[in-house]
């Protein structure tokens, strides 16, 4: 992700959704950036569109 700011806004948007859908797991879709993220009890995978499209 570019900055720290736009990182946190992202992972707040998709956290209010996922507690709006009851969901458990994420995904939040970048250039080049792979990472987890655990907030509380639910799971946010950030992965590079690339590799998402050849999943």
């Amino acid at each position: 992700m570019s900055s720290e700011s736009t990182r946190k806004r992202e992972v707040e948007g998709l956290v209010a959704a996922m507690e709006t859908f009851s969901l458990k797991e994420g995904l939040i879709l970048t250039d080049d950036t792979e990472d987890e993220i655990e907030v509380g009890d639910k799971k946010i995978i950030v992965r590079p569109v690339w590799k998402w499209l050849l999943d």
